[in-house]
């Protein structure tokens, strides 16, 4: 699946139980973010055109655009299962406050 994501947004950190995930870039700058099960960073690495990075099994992740835009190939085996696809981890429930969510941005930014 093709995918563009704007920069203004906010992604929720999120994990597939049953599929790994990975990006090609396509267009822009893009940060993936990787946590682990208790929401502390663990990894952060910045794609920028022609780089491609793969996220684990089972691992709670979330993707920043640092351009205005980011477009990039994400490919995940298996068929797309909707409700059951992402599982949202409950101290991401913290990033619906907008003071966290821009916390969180301008942290990653220091990168």
């Amino acid at each position: 699946m093709i995918i563009l994501q704007q920069r203004r947004n906010f992604y929720s950190p999120h994990k597939h139980l049953q599929k790994g995930e990975t990006a090609h870039m396509i267009k822009g700058k893009l940060v993936y973010v990787l946590f682990n099960e208790r929401g502390k960073i663990v990894k952060i690495r910045l794609l920028k055109k022609h780089d491609v990075f793969r996220t684990p099994l089972n691992t709670y992740h979330t993707v920043m655009p640092i351009t205005s835009y980011a477009i990039y190939h994400d490919c995940k085996a298996g068929r797309y299962l909707k409700k059951n696809d992402s599982i949202f981890p409950k101290w991401g429930k913290k990033f619906e406050d907008k003071k966290e969510r821009n916390l969180f941005k301008s942290k990653i930014l220091k990168f």
